[in-house]
């Protein structure tokens, strides 16, 4: 395809009008920084993690781009960015097991470039070149993945597919099992992980372009500790909850919402509560014991739900 004929199929392709396409093509360089707190160890100094915005009519454009591609199904380790999943169901597969490896990329979408989204658009989805390379364009910004775009959980799912199907098939060949949630790799087995085998992982992530640094990567044994990974506990009689901070926040929300604080949803807390007691009932009694659902619900929410469902 000639440019205009591909402005022409990529406007069409995204339901959008080739003016609108043409003024987010223009505001490629126009992203805005934005700096939010990012948790770190204490005592250590805060950082901060930077967000690329891009500006609205890009934003849109982008907004398009994830949704033409929501028909896609993914394999079933890929768990982060994917309808019906999560950080439970990418655990849950490891239940059981009693050795854990995990592997958290360091800046992942930063890591991943123009060039890598065009060939993943190109080899996974089979489009044409030059519309690959347009909507790689209109995804990036200075020629990565911006973490801050609509469109880039999508697309950074597409890319790594090659190093999901790669460590996949290595975990399979070694009687591992294996997910990925978001950036965090998840290799489990019921029995040790040969240190050959985690470095292999390991150098499968390097090879790919993906940083690592010493701190990312844990690897537990069950007999000195309760397996974690993506915040959630593996205990042999089920799964639970490792972040205490999360419960506690839940409960420091429930106490403002009592004192009346009206600036909570009723409903964000009855899906909080919900949440907490699906993936680790014991919470309820031992962290929230004093706000029982039922009783809070009925006293204080219930009505207010119900009209908010009107």
């Amino acid at each position: 395809m000639n440019e205009c004929e591909t402005q022409k199929w990529v406007a069409t392709a995204l339901d959008i009008t080739t003016s609108e396409l043409g003024i987010a093509m223009a505001q490629r360089s126009m992203y805005n920084r934005v700096f939010i707190p990012k948790k770190g160890k204490k005592g250590h100094k805060a950082r901060k993690r930077v967000l690329h915005v891009p500006p609205p009519e890009l934003k849109r454009v982008q907004k398009q781009i994830k949704k033409a591609f929501d028909w896609l199904e993914w394999p079933n380790y890929v768990h982060g960015f994917v309808k019906g999943r999560s950080n439970l169901t990418a655990a849950a597969i490891h239940r059981g097991s009693g050795f854990l490896l995990t592997i958290d990329f360091k800046n992942a979408f930063d890591s991943v470039t123009l060039l890598q989204v065009e060939e993943a658009l190109t080899r996974h989805i089979g489009l044409d070149d030059t519309v690959a390379n347009m909507l790689a364009e209109l995804a990036t910004h200075n020629g990565r993945l911006p973490q801050g775009s609509p469109s880039s959980p999508l697309l950074f799912n597409l890319v790594v597919l090659d190093l999901d199907s790669q460590v996949f098939n290595f975990c399979n060949e070694h009687g591992f099992a294996y997910t990925r949630y978001v950036d965090e790799i998840i290799v489990s087995s019921r029995k040790p992980i040969p240190k050959a085998n985690r470095w292999a992982i390991i150098k499968m992530c390097f090879d790919f372009g993906f940083r690592i640094a010493p701190e990312k990567v844990y690897y537990q044994d069950s007999a000195r500790q309760t397996l974690a990974v993506v915040g959630i506990l593996l205990r042999t009689s089920g799964i639970g909850l490792s972040n205490r901070r999360k419960v506690d926040n839940l409960r420091a929300m429930l106490h403002h919402a009592e004192q009346g604080d009206n600036s909570i949803s009723p409903e964000s807390i009855i899906g909080k509560l919900g949440w907490v007691k699906r993936i680790d009932p014991s919470k309820l009694r031992t962290r929230l014991g004093k706000y029982d659902p039922n009783k809070f619900f009925s006293r204080q929410y219930v009505q207010q739900v119900n009209e908010s469902r009107k």
